[in-house]
């Protein structure tokens, strides 16, 4: 068997940005739900999708990876939170 480049220990470089879709390239904004008051991250503002006529942001419950849709109109948009 042959190893590869990164068993042998080979170093690689990556430039920030690179091969990640200029839509995702922009800053991580922060949301707030009106109704619980529960907080969200959005890396992309533009994910939204669309069921039954309403649309729904993809988000992430705000310090976990978990991801959620909420309805658009249920978010208000806030500054970093503080922990």
């Amino acid at each position: 068997m042959a190893k590869s480049a990164l068993s042998k220990g080979a170093v690689f470089s990556v430039r920030i940005g690179e091969g990640v879709p200029k839509e995702q390239n922009m800053k991580t904004l922060f949301f707030e739900n009106t109704w619980n008051k529960e907080k969200f991250t959005c890396p992309n503002p533009k994910d939204i999708r669309l069921i039954d006529g309403i649309e729904y942001l993809r988000v992430f419950k705000y310090g976990t990876h978990r991801e959620v849709l909420v309805r658009k109109d249920q978010l208000k948009k806030v500054k970093e939170f503080t922990k």
